[in-house]
């Protein structure tokens, strides 16, 4: 079996490339002599930003041109802020100043804004060497601020179902569709020894 960079087979890449594939066939299917009675279906995504002073300076620019756009919903990707290792000015990562910062920014969507942490927001916080984060305790920062309720957030909201309380599975359904996302953390030491 031919490996590839990380030591991942083929093979076990090629059951994700199915899924992937499937799951695009299904939401792109069109029922013959239905196509016009469809309507068209656009989404936002974003993800990795802002990162620096700079980025949080052209954000609000980002925010008008999706504004403009005529989107169903705008989804964040995750990673709102940089990890510390890669961090250089701006909001300093994992604090409860920048969290706050970036949902105001998530509000200023006129769209329904739906967000998803990424290890930036939480998982990567035990790096930073100018306060002590607990990772465990910055994801349910995150899920306070971002999680809470049935609702997305942005100036028009949708109706959103979390698996659980707990969850970072979440699921947008419309008329013809069911939207899900799911976040997945890979490394759950958070920096610390395993027990």
């Amino acid at each position: 079996m031919q490996k590839i960079r990380g030591g991942k087979s083929l093979r076990s890449l090629s059951k994700y490339f199915w899924t992937i594939a499937l799951f695009a066939c299904a939401c792109s299917s069109v029922q013959p002599g239905s196509a016009k009675n469809q309507a068209r279906f656009e989404f936002g995504i974003i993800g990795n930003l802002p990162y620096s002073a700079e980025d949080e300076t052209k954000f609000p620019n980002l925010v008008e041109d999706i504004n403009r756009a005529n989107l169903a919903f705008v989804v964040h990707d995750g990673d709102f802020q940089a990890d510390f290792l890669g961090y250089k000015d701006g909001f300093s990562p994992c604090s409860d100043e920048t969290f706050s910062d970036r949902k105001k920014l998530a509000q200023s969507f006129k769209h329904p804004f739906i967000i998803t942490p990424g290890d930036n927001d939480w998982t990567d916080c035990h790096y930073v060497k100018t306060a002590k984060f607990d990772p465990i305790e910055r994801l349910s920062k995150f899920r306070e601020l971002f999680f809470t309720g049935n609702q997305s957030l942005g100036q028009q909201t949708l109706s959103v179902t979390h698996q659980s309380s707990r969850s970072q599975v979440f699921k947008v359904c419309r008329k013809s569709a069911l939207d899900v996302w799911r976040h997945t953390v890979f490394d759950a030491s958070f920096g610390r020894q395993r027990q």
